[in-house]
């Protein structure tokens, strides 16, 4: 951008001004500036800064696409205005080399303030970059998220000390008391996926800040891809480490780092185990209230039978009478009260949805990768709007 300025002087310069010289001057007028903007590319004027900034913006990359393309020069007349309209090929061409360089930018901008949370938490410290690795933005995310959570630790020791291992928490008897029959209704209006993890957030929300708990919980979101987590434990191993040779193994050092897929497994499945737990409690109970209900309505119509039957014997006529010219037959009682010996059965309403809880507690018809990415989907995101 280039500031052009220009004099311009009264059209009564000159004429007239021998006339009007005893005027006391009057046939000058006095020099008025004028600021006009220039582009650098095409040399067009504008009269104001923000109208140039605008032009620029895009006739600097619609140059560098002519100029590579070997088109002729934008070098243009104040006139004529059509060399700085793009034909359709160039709009495309600019909105792709645009829509490029906004990804590009997008992810460097993300990577550097990744980089600099991370260096504001550990100001003069040493060693802040070892073992980072620039070649990928995602691995780059996730290793500056481990970083700052390790070094929080670090920054805190003796409330690190105090924090189980994931693997200790979730298998921690503790954790089975936190649900209630809340969380197995969610299951039933809703389905399996909102089930397990409103009992997952059920036992988060018990680690908060507000209740000064948050120290104590291994598992972390991380705000940087959906369905990232963080686990406080010691490094993942699928084979067992051999034995030392003096016999003592040294215990392996508790860190943060991301969860993998088959731990993330176990953890929805230790909910669904929980609720399974629940299912069986409220199946027991609802169960012994339909026999119950069943047995009452049994004795109830017993009880009927009798009173019918007590009334009619009060009415009947005697047995002589009731032989008599063989008008009437001898009297059959046949409205005695019978007991049942079977196990009352259950009503058939009762059946129908206690077969409808249990298909919805077995995830009905989605598949185990289908709740398992679902539900990490929904925690997530719940965990987020949450804030836990």
């Amino acid at each position: 951008m280039t500031l052009v300025m220009k004099d311009d002087m009264n059209s009564s310069d000159d004429d007239g001004g021998g006339g009007g010289g005893g005027g006391g001057g009057g046939g000058g007028g006095p020099a008025q500036n004028s600021r006009k903007y220039e582009c650098d590319n095409c040399r067009a004027e504008f009269p104001n800064k923000t109208t140039v900034d605008r032009h620029m913006i895009f006739c600097r990359t619609l140059a560098d696409i002519r100029r590579s393309s070997g088109s002729a020069s934008l070098t243009i007349l104040h006139h004529t205005n059509d060399v700085l309209m793009p034909t359709q090929r160039e709009m495309f061409i600019l909105i792709q080399e645009l829509a490029s360089k906004y990804n590009k930018v997008k992810d460097e901008l993300d990577v550097m303030k990744q980089w600099a949370k991370m260096v504001g938490r550990r100001i003069g410290g040493s060693g802040v970059g070892a073992g980072l690795d620039f070649t990928s933005v995602t691995r780059q995310k996730r290793q500056n998220m481990e970083v700052i959570l390790n070094e929080e630790d670090e920054e805190h020791p003796d409330l690190a000390e105090l924090r189980p291992a994931f693997a200790e928490w979730l298998a921690a008897p503790s954790l089975s008391a936190a649900l209630t029959d809340a969380e197995l209704n969610v299951v039933f209006n809703e389905d399996l996926v909102a089930g397990i993890t409103a009992a997952i957030l059920r036992v988060l929300s018990e680690y908060t800040a507000e209740s000064r708990r948050s120290h104590l919980i291994p598992f972390k979101l991380a705000d940087i891809k959906q369905g990232s987590f963080y686990i406080y434990d010691t490094a993942f191993g699928v084979a067992a480490t051999p034995p030392q040779e003096n016999g003592l193994d040294p215990p392996a050092p508790r860190k943060w780092r991301s969860i993998e897929a088959c731990e993330f497994q176990l953890f929805v499945r230790t909910f669904h185990k929980l609720l399974f737990k629940e299912f069986k409690k409220w199946q027991d109970a609802n169960w012994d209230a339909q026999k119950q209900l069943t047995q009452q309505r049994q004795n109830a119509a017993s009880s009927y039978n009798q009173v019918m039957s007590s009334y009619h014997n009060q009415y009947q006529c005697s047995p002589s009478m009731a032989t008599c010219d063989g008008m009437y037959a001898a009297a059959v009682d046949t409205d005695t009260p019978t007991t049942p010996v079977s196990e009352p059965v259950l009503s058939e309403d009762f059946a129908t949805l206690y077969n409808k809880y249990a298909d919805k507690m077995m995830g009905g018809a989605l598949s185990d990768e289908t709740i398992l990415s679902r539900v990490r989907a929904k925690l997530w995101k719940d965990m987020k709007a949450w804030r836990l």
